[in-house]
């Protein structure tokens, strides 16, 4: 009995069947899965605020496209776009439009803070100018 509790232990320290052994333990796919579901909340928590500078630059190119000359008309057209697009970070007013020959360029600046948990959040900063 003694001499099979031996083997037993034996085999447990042995190099050669620990070098067979391959893979990954469970605590590292835990923590592997545990960073990686971080990041992908950050994503998709992220994901509104990208979307939103997307539609502001494509109401913004689209107003430049139109052939708009008037400022104060362009800025009313913007606040229509962000009217159907759900545009909330920026309005008409905040973006500057200037006329470059002949024809309306707009530039704007603005900030969009994601919250991720509790006092912790993204800050991006949106420009195009």
């Amino acid at each position: 009995m003694k001499k099979m509790k031996k083997n037993i232990l034996a085999n447990h320290v042995n190099p050669k069947i620990q070098k067979n052994q391959r893979g990954i333990s469970l605590i590292g796919l835990i923590i592997g899965i545990a960073f990686l579901g971080f990041f992908l909340v950050l994503g998709m928590k992220s994901l509104p605020a990208w979307n939103e500078y997307f539609s502001v630059t494509k109401a913004v190119k689209n107003i430049e496209a139109s052939g708009e000359t008037n400022v104060a008309s362009a800025r009313k057209t913007f606040d229509k776009y962000a009217e159907v697009d759900r545009i909330e970070s920026i309005k008409g007013s905040d973006i500057n439009f200037v006329q470059e020959g002949g024809k309306l360029k707009g530039q704007f600046e603005y900030e969009a803070r994601v919250s991720v948990v509790g006092n912790v959040s993204l800050l991006f900063n949106f420009a195009n100018k």
